[in-house]
């Protein structure tokens, strides 16, 4: 489909490069980003964080982390665990 297509888009330039690599070829395609939309994703106020964690009965002195892409090798899953598994360490 890649090779066959009129217009090629790709979410992520890695995987447009990859779909060249794998046919040996170097077609062009356009980059689209995904971006998002702050009139309806904006960082939470202060109040609404403890509000959520109140309602979600997580403790003031835990970390959350929130992923909202695909948790993967590539992206540096393992790198992020191992750190986080080290800077508990030193705070033990």
């Amino acid at each position: 489909m890649f090779e066959g297509a009129d217009l090629r888009f790709a979410c992520a330039n890695y995987l447009a490069k990859q779909s060249n690599q794998l046919l040996g070829t170097n077609l062009p395609y356009t980059m689209v980003g995904w971006g998002v939309d702050y009139n309806n994703f904006k960082p939470a106020t202060a109040a609404e964080k403890r509000e959520l964690r109140k309602e979600r009965g997580i403790p003031d002195d835990k970390v959350v982390i929130l992923n909202v892409g695909t948790a993967s090798v590539r992206k540096g899953w393992l790198e992020l665990f191992y750190a986080l598994a080290e800077v508990k360490k030193r705070n033990d």
